[in-house]
């Protein structure tokens, strides 16, 4: 018989892992349906009740929007899935063989790709952001010009002034 001490500390750190990451997973899930519904508020009523209908007839895989392209959301979501995957395995891997070091490089390397693609994301967003700000400001400026420019023309306006005006008359007719 062999007898086998049992030390819980990897195992814990392994369920700690698989815990964050579905915790990442599901604030991935918000933020996703979260900048859906900033797209839906940005359009006018008829591209929201449009874009409401292709969402309600989209399919509901797992491959993407409509499953052909693929987001940077679904492509952060699978490589989350993969390390919380290979945690598991880790974790089972350790209390079979005691070793499970090509799981921590596979999660250390999915974990890795998952922030390059995050911060990316991030950093178009903060574009797109700064850019709609530009064009509200610049559209904002042409509504304060064309108001101005307005106001001008009522002040303007030709009146004929009554009381200088001096009419002619033709004494033979």
């Amino acid at each position: 018989m062999i007898i086998v001490f049992y030390e819980s500390e990897v195992q814990d750190i392994f369920e700690g892992i698989v815990r964050a990451i579905a915790t990442a997973r599901n604030n991935l899930r918000k933020g996703r349906m979260a900048l859906q519904m900033r797209q839906m508020t940005s359009m006018d009523g008829d591209s929201v009740r449009n874009a409401r209908l292709a969402f309600a007839r989209m399919p509901r895989s797992r491959g993407g929007a409509a499953g052909n392209e693929k987001s940077v959301f679904d492509t952060i979501d699978q490589q989350l899935e993969a390390a919380q995957t290979l945690s598991e395995h880790g974790a089972h891997q350790f209390l079979r063989e005691g070793d499970c070091s090509a799981e921590i490089s596979g999660i250390k390397t999915r974990l890795a790709e998952v922030e390059e693609l995050a911060r990316k994301e991030v950093e178009k967003l903060a574009r797109e952001d700064a850019a709609k700000a530009e064009a509200e400001k610049a559209q904002e400026k042409n509504k304060q010009e064309a108001a101005s420019i307005a106001a001008a023309s009522e002040s303007t306006t030709l009146e004929p002034d009554v009381e200088n005006d001096v009419m002619e008359v033709d004494p033979e007719h």
